[in-house]
């Protein structure tokens, strides 16, 4: 034998320790993606759900302004955000156009 063969029994230890290591790795694995789960999926806090409602009312309130009122968006370029209503009517009388771009130096 040569010192480059593998004994049968080093082999077979060798496959062993490595179907171990594999199998409690995957269930390492699994385990934490479990856990990941269910801290994402846990119920929230009355408090918690309180803020989380204010924020959304918050947040669908600033949408319902922004397509129901006439804001600037850049006053030194002179534009601005039309409602949405008034901007289909516009859209629906004039056609749709390209809109102009400023030229390129």
């Amino acid at each position: 034998m040569s010192e480059h063969d593998i004994n049968p029994e080093t082999l077979n230890r060798r496959r062993m320790i490595s179907t171990v290591l594999g199998t409690v790795g995957g269930i390492l694995v699994i385990a934490v993606l479990i856990s990941v789960m269910l801290y994402a999926t846990r119920d929230q806090s009355p408090d918690d759900n309180a803020a989380r409602a204010a924020k959304l009312a918050e947040v669908r309130a600033a949408d319902a302004k922004a397509v129901t009122e006439y804001s600037w968006i850049d006053k030194s370029k002179g534009t601005v955000r039309l409602p949405i209503d008034v901007a289909i009517e516009k859209s629906l009388a004039e056609g749709f156009k390209q809109p102009t771009t400023a030229p390129v130096k």
